[in-house]
């Protein structure tokens, strides 16, 4: 019963994901259209397949782009459904927090602009982060409004219990 309950958990996680995904996606288009490009460049997933195909079609580079950043915001997602426990709008700050600083010190420097992209704009980093803010919000408010609505109950370790059965 519990391998089940935690499976589910977990699918609802991908969902969670997903919609949080979508969620920052489109703010990062709008920003991409409505923003200088000092402040928000082109969506980072473009940039990432840009640099590792820039050879490609351009709709394949699209494709690989966001279809790689819905799967990463999904994946990522199953990992916060299992690690946070009960879910909360400050744990998927956290989350973000931690995504985002990841991002800042590790593909960003790979495209050569520094840590946090400081070589580039001191703006994009409080960008990313915005964005990074929005996707963790998202993925607290679903996590936490799913728990309510699962009335999931954990344990003192924060393992989550089986539903009883009515």
């Amino acid at each position: 019963m519990r391998v089940n309950d935690e499976l589910n958990r977990s699918l609802r996680g991908a969902e969670w994901g997903l919609a949080a995904t979508a969620v920052m996606t489109f703010a990062m288009l709008l920003g991409a259209l409505l923003l200088p490009s000092s402040v928000a460049r082109p969506p980072f997933p473009m940039l990432f397949v840009d640099e590792l195909a820039p050879q490609a079609a351009r709709g394949l580079r699209v494709a690989v782009a966001f279809g790689g950043h819905a799967a990463f915001g999904t994946m990522v997602a199953i990992l916060f459904a299992y690690l946070a426990r009960p879910m909360s709008l400050a744990k998927g700050a956290l989350f973000a927090l931690l995504l985002w600083f990841t991002m800042q010190t590790i593909p960003i420097p790979w495209l050569g602009w520094g840590d946090f992209g400081l070589l580039h704009s001191g703006s994009f980093a409080l960008y990313t982060l915005l964005l990074h803010l929005v996707y963790g919000l998202t993925l607290g408010t679903l996590g936490a409004r799913d728990d309510r609505e699962h009335r999931v109950q954990f344990d003192l370790l924060g393992r989550l219990q089986p539903q009883r059965s009515a």
